[in-house]
């Protein structure tokens, strides 16, 4: 059982030159993507490590009930990864992070502050759903997605304060170049 996600969209640069933050930003783009797809595939490797390790030992070290309690809980890891409560939550990070993109040609300082809340309400909830699946084998899948479903909810909450940020910004932003372009052409004449 092995689980590839591609989470993070590179972000497309048509000239770097000319915002070098933008290459900065697909760095750290490019970084996110690559941890937390290392963080699942780990557990995954880790798993199924210690699902080996206990299958071969010897029936006295483990009852067969044992075995099957940790077969069982391989599997229930499974049905979060691919379940449509994770796919939504990797779904919002990706919307937050284009967003960030946008932001970040406008104005690299106003999307440092968009950076910052991204990563403290959305970015967390991938790693404290991964912490979950990792250290408590005898929580149900039932109540695994019970929280999966918390933490997207939330993270979704945030998304929506970021989509209300990111309008109101750039309605400042388009009234702030129209007044400036006015003022260019009243100075050309």
């Amino acid at each position: 059982m092995f689980i590839s996600l591609n989470i993070y969209a590179q972000i497309p640069v048509t000239d770097v030159a000319t915002n070098a933050n933008i290459g900065i930003l697909n760095g750290q783009v490019a970084s996110m993507n690559a941890q937390t797809n290392a963080s699942i595939q780990q557990l995954i490797a880790q798993i199924n490590s210690n699902y080996q390790a206990e299958s071969s030992k010897k029936s006295q070290e483990r009852s067969e009930d044992q075995i099957e309690e940790k077969k069982n809980f391989i599997q229930n890891v499974s049905l979060v990864l691919q379940s449509s409560s994770f796919q939504d939550l990797l779904n919002i990070e990706s919307q937050a992070l284009s967003m960030i993109q946008e932001v970040q040609q406008l104005d690299g300082s106003v999307a440092d502050k968009f950076v910052s809340k991204y990563l403290q309400n959305i970015g967390s909830k991938i790693d404290d759903i991964l912490s979950l699946l990792q250290s408590n084998t005898k929580t149900s899948t039932a109540e695994k997605m019970e929280v999966l479903d918390i933490l997207k909810t939330e993270a979704k909450t945030t998304l929506n304060q970021l989509a209300s940020e990111f309008t109101s910004y750039k309605k400042a932003y388009n009234f702030k170049k129209k007044i400036q372009q006015k003022r260019q052409q009243t100075l050309n004449y």
